[in-house]
């Protein structure tokens, strides 16, 4: 990191910095764990962001060095920037599944299906969460959205079948209770 940074501050010396010399440094300090070395020179080229990878990149500084609030604010802002980047919905919906945030993320996995109907990944990440919410038969739509999409996801079957069998024990536990 600290060569790109010689190379960043000679060409500062020039007048404009160079962005690959930017970029070099500060994927560097990323994988060196210089995160907050990393923030600063993502944060540098933001203005030249056209994507919405470097706030991206920014939030898995932030998250990194333990600053949450700091990485969901960065998330926000990339989001607020580029609503559709599949990017950020895919870290935004990870942090909400982590933190548990079901029905925060249902809205956003809508949107991220949207963008990219063929990714059966996003079905059962639906599916996943519509059991949570106990709303079963979405959650079983999703699974079976999930195998036409890709009919090897074993994940989408071995889900629906852990319902049905689920199911399969509620419906025997009341069978029992009525028939005894």
């Amino acid at each position: 990191a600290e060569l790109f940074e010689k190379a960043v501050f000679l060409s500062l010396k020039k007048g404009v910095a160079d962005k690959d010399a930017v970029t070099n440094t500060a994927v560097s300090a990323m994988n060196a764990g210089k995160y907050d070395k990393a923030i600063e020179y993502y944060t540098q080229m933001l203005d030249s962001d056209s994507t919405g990878l470097l706030y991206s990149q920014i939030y898995k500084a932030q998250l990194a060095k333990g600053d949450t609030a700091a990485g969901m604010a960065s998330l926000k802002k990339g989001r607020e920037k580029f609503p559709r980047n599949q990017g950020l919905l895919t870290e935004n919906l990870n942090y909400l599944f982590k933190t548990k945030q079901n029905a925060e993320a249902e809205s956003l996995l809508k949107l991220a299906i949207e963008n990219d109907p063929m990714n059966h990944t996003l079905y059962l990440a639906a599916g996943s969460t519509y059991e949570s919410l106990g709303r079963l038969d979405e959650a079983i739509l999703a699974y079976k959205k999930a195998v036409e999409v890709k009919p090897d996801a074993w994940q989408a079957y071995y889900n629906l079948g852990a319902y049905y069998n689920n199911e399969g024990k509620r419906l025997q536990d009341i069978a029992c209770l009525l028939y005894t």
